[in-house]
């Protein structure tokens, strides 16, 4: 069994600031959550842990949530060998839910199409949205799963009160994804060539003008078929270099909160990075500028021998993601 190292802390490379991994980084519902080669020491981490948190993995009796499906239903026309990660294959039925302080959340299935939005809605104005990313995948046994999908419902409600939303109850959650991924359900890829990538949306939708918390609400949740979030492939190492300029997030901040505006900002650097032939970038610490925190669209930690090694995830200045979290409990 792997051993988590709570002790020692991990400080950015020194002269050439570059790294190469040897696998995947966890990622903010993207691909898997696995190891990196860092030759460096790593800051001290407990899984990251709240009351919302806690009780959705009390209610998850197993990791893997299975889908009532037919059986061997695949999407004849996708060539499930060349996937990329996009939109190339949308599934064609999404989950849309609305709320108001009148009638709470109705929801329903529908086409995959445009939501609408009055130029004054918050989310338009002032930002007010969460996200989640999720898989479903097929098992040897060829059954549709997913992984801990209680826990991606706790860390949208834990989001949601950081933003003053109301959060979708777990059970609408999860049922949700579920009705979702059966209705779409020939758009899972064969066992080892990809995965139902899932994302829930959370926003204020209805219209404001003065800053303050949307009237209206949209809880959405659409799908595609997709393959491994980098172009090399799943299992194939990546060069990641270290920013030392901008920084990821900051203490007190919103660094821990899956808000839709924490994303676009790393942008400038992320392009920046792969115009030089790197696949990433590692952040650093906004108060000292000496440890690694986090990757523009992930997690960062190591393995080395039989010990695992992650910034803190219990301070909240980096998104807490299910794989990490489910790797730093089992450890």
């Amino acid at each position: 069994m792997l051993q988590l190292d709570l002790q020692q802390p991990l400080p950015a490379s020194t002269g050439r600031r570059q790294l190469q991994s040897s696998s995947r980084t966890a990622h903010h519902g993207m691909p898997s959550c696995s190891q990196q080669h860092i030759q460096k020491r790593s800051k001290p981490c407990r899984p990251h842990s709240t009351p919302a948190r806690a009780q959705a993995q009390a209610q998850a009796e197993a990791p893997l949530a299975p889908v009532e499906q037919e059986p061997s239903s695949t999407k004849k026309n996708i060539t499930w060998d060349t996937l990329g990660f996009g939109l190339e294959h949308v599934a064609p039925t999404m989950y849309v839910a609305e709320w108001s302080p009148e009638q709470g959340w109705k929801g329903e299935l529908r086409a995959y199409g445009p939501l609408q939005l009055d130029p004054s809605a918050q989310v338009l104005n002032y930002g007010q949205s969460v996200f989640e990313g999720m898989k479903a995948q097929r098992s040897a046994q060829d059954r549709i799963v997913l992984f801990r999908p209680q826990q991606n419902a706790a860390r949208m409600a834990e989001g949601a009160d950081r933003l003053s939303m109301p959060a979708p109850p777990a059970d609408l959650f999860v049922g949700a994804v579920q009705q979702l991924v059966r209705e779409n359900q020939d758009y899972v890829p064969p066992q080892g060539k990809g995965s139902l990538y899932i994302r829930p949306l959370l926003m204020g939708s209805g219209g404001i003008l003065g800053l303050g918390p949307a009237p209206s609400y949209t809880f959405a949740v659409f799908c595609a078929a997709v393959g491994a979030y980098f172009k090399g492939g799943q299992m194939t190492p990546i060069d990641l270099v270290v920013e030392e300029h901008f920084h990821r997030a900051a203490p007190g901040g919103m660094g821990g909160t899956k808000a839709a505006g924490n994303y676009s900002p790393v942008l400038t650097t992320q392009l920046a990075a792969k115009q030089n032939g790197y696949a990433d970038v590692v952040y650093l610490d906004a108060k000292t500028d000496t440890y690694l925190e986090e990757v523009s669209s992930c997690n960062i930690f190591t393995v080395k021998g039989r010990h695992i090694k992650t910034p803190p995830l219990q301070v909240k200045r980096v998104s807490p993601t299910i794989s990490c979290h489910f790797l730093l409990s089992a450890a």
